[in-house]
């Protein structure tokens, strides 16, 4: 757009100095409109880079079952700004020309009084201006990422000291009961004879013994009787 701007000054002024002011279907001497292809090229790399851009955020951003919808989005912002274009001209055109006074707007017939470049230097305001959004919305975005990343880093981190929490709280359990456990268990005791029996089967035995000489060897039976 700036290559632009400038050529279409060099491009104004030339047949104005030249006399051809007022003559602007007649063709200028020395004048070549190939000089053109520079801004169209540049114009179609540029659009090139956008399109691949916008294709692949579009793509990268959408839903599995949404990328098609994603990928026509393009086209759609296409189709938007063609629309945008063409209001901007309406405006500049009821802006800047003035019939009653005999002032042409920006974008008259006569291409030798034109100010085309007025228009590419608004281009390139708007060009700045919405290159400044892109960029704060690219910066937001990039925090809102990084926001999220450091809420899952931190809900990682929390899970993590719930996790060795409830291990320490489960470590403390267990070896309450294990000491519990220990304090219930009878290590020895003396028979009826007063020796000391020691170990798990000379204390089972010993209870065996001393219950068998208090019950018996045999529980007694119990008989209900049930009257028809």
């Amino acid at each position: 757009m700036a290559w632009a701007t400038i050529f279409e000054s060099y491009r104004r002024n030339y047949p104005i100095k030249q006399g051809y002011e007022f003559v602007f279907l007649t063709p200028m001497p020395n004048l070549s409109a190939y000089w053109l292809l520079i801004q169209y090229c540049l114009i179609g790399i540029g659009e090139v880079f956008c399109i691949v851009g916008l294709l692949e955020f579009l793509y990268h951003e959408s839903l599995d079952a949404m990328r098609s919808i994603g990928s026509a989005y393009a086209a759609l912002a296409s189709g938007l700004g063609c629309f945008a274009v063409t209001i901007l001209n309406n405006i500049v055109k009821f802006v800047t020309g003035n019939s009653s006074k005999g002032q042409p707007s920006w974008l008259s017939q006569n291409i030798n009084t034109i100010r085309f470049d007025y228009l590419y230097w608004l281009l390139i305001v708007l060009s700045v201006i919405n290159f400044c959004v892109l960029l704060y919305a690219a910066r937001r975005r990039k925090l809102c990422l990084l926001i999220k990343m450091e809420e899952a880093d931190l809900y990682q981190k929390t899970n993590i000291e719930w996790l060795c929490f409830g291990e320490k709280c489960n470590a403390f359990f267990f070896n309450a009961i294990k000491e519990k456990k220990s304090r219930s268990v009878v290590w020895c005791i003396k028979d009826k004879e007063g020796y000391l029996r020691e170990g798990q089967m000379e204390v089972k035995d010993a209870f065996i013994e001393y219950y068998k000489d208090l019950l018996g060897v045999t529980s007694p039976a119990f008989f209900v009787t049930v009257q028809s």
